[in-house]
C-alpha cells in the first residue's frame, strides 16, 4: 500500500486500516502526525521515517486518542504531542475507545485485535492548550485546538506548504464517527479550519482531498442538526429522530456495502448523540 507524496516535504498514507497518517520531513527533525495502528504498517511506517532521517522522529503529533490515531506511538518514538485533556484522560476506561472498537472489523485478524488491545498507550511530554507553534528549519506547523469530533481535537497546519492535517474533523467523502462529538464545536471547528490558508487536506479518514471538502462538511454537519432539531420540535421520540434522520441523510456519503452495517450503526450513534445535545442533556 503506498505512500504519497503530498507536497516535496509533506507524505502521508490513506490506506491502511486505522487513520491515516502523516510526515514532515523538515530538515530538522520529522515530525509525524498520528500514527499506523496494525504492526505490519508500524513497521512500514518506521523504516520510512528512517529514510528520511536515520535518527527517526523528533515529534509525533496525535490529533485526538482515539485509538485508531495512537496506537503506534511506543514504536515509532519521537516526543508525542497532544492536546491537555486527551493526555489527561488517556487511561480512563475505554477512553480510546478500543477495548469497545478493536474487534469490530471484520478483517482484522484476533493477533492484531490482541496487539490493539495490550499495546502500551504513551502520554505526551508535550500538551497543547489552545495553539503551539513548531518552527523547524523552513518548516512552521501550526496546532490548534478544536475540539468537535472529541474534547481534544487538534488540527495541524503547515503554513508555507498550505496543506491541513484535519484529524477525523474532516474525513473526506465518508461519514464520521461522532460517538464523543460536541456537535456546536465541530461546526465552529470547521468554520475556522475554512479561514485557513490551505490548499490540501489530509483527512483522518479518506483520501486527500481539497479545501472545497471544509465547506461540504459545514453544510452535512448544519443539515444534520438542522433535521434533528426540526424532529425533537415535532414530539418525535429518540427512536423515531434517529430512523429519520438516517432515511435522510444516511445516503449524503457513499457507503461501501461491506461497511454498510457498521456505518450505518455508528451513523445512528451519533445521532443518539446529536439528540442528547440538543435536548440539554449531554453526550455522555
Amino acid at each position: 500500500m503506498g505512500i504519497e507524496s503530498v507536497t516535496q516535504r509533506i507524505h502521508a498514507n490513506v490506506e491502511w486500516d486505522g487513520s491515516n497518517v502523516a510526515c514532515i520531513d523538515t530538515g530538522k527533525g520529522v515530525v509525524l502526525v498520528d500514527t499506523p495502528m496494525l504492526p505490519k504498517d508500524i513497521a512500514r511506517w518506521r523504516e520510512f521515517v528512517l529514510g528520511l532521517d536515520p535518527e527517526g522522529a523528533r515529534y509525533l503529533v496525535v490529533t485526538h486518542t482515539h485509538f485508531d490515531h495512537i496506537i503506534g506511538c511506543r514504536e515509532l518514538g519521537g516526543t508525542v504531542i497532544m492536546h491537555e485533556r486527551g493526555r489527561a484522560r488517556l487511561f480512563e476506561e475505554n477512553a480510546t475507545l478500543r477495548e469497545s472498537m478493536a474487534g469490530l472489523a471484520p478483517e482484522r485478524t484476533e493477533e492484531e485485535v490482541r496487539f490493539i488491545l495490550s499495546e502500551p498507550l504513551i502520554p505526551s511530554e508535550i500538551t497543547v492548550g489552545k495553539t503551539l507553534t513548531l518552527h523547524l528549519g523552513e518548516t512552521t506547523l501550526a496546532l490548534h485546538h478544536v475540539g468537535g469530533h472529541s474534547e481534544d481535537s487538534i488540527v495541524v497546519h503547515a503554513l508555507e506548504d498550505r496543506v491541513l492535517m484535519a484529524g477525523d474533523n474532516i474525513t473526506s467523502a465518508r461519514h464520521p464517527y461522532k460517538g464523543h462529538a460536541c456537535f456546536g464545536d465541530w461546526t465552529l471547528a470547521l468554520e475556522f479550519m475554512d479561514t485557513l490558508d490551505v490548499e490540501t487536506i489530509i483527512p483522518g479518514h479518506g483520501e486527500i482531498c481539497g479545501r472545497d471538502e471544509i465547506r461540504r462538511f459545514i453544510d452535512y454537519m448544519r443539515a444534520l442538526h438542522s433535521l434533528t432539531s426540526e424532529s425533537i420540535e415535532k414530539g418525535m421520540s429518540c427512536d423515531a429522530v434517529v430512523k429519520r434522520v438516517a432515511d435522510e441523510m444516511f445516503g449524503y456519503f457513499e457507503t461501501e456495502p461491506e461497511r454498510l452495517e457498521a456505518a450505518r450503526m455508528m451513523f445512528d450513534m451519533g445521532t443518539r448523540r446529536l439528540y442528547q445535545e440538543i435536548r440539554g442533556r449531554g453526550g455522555e
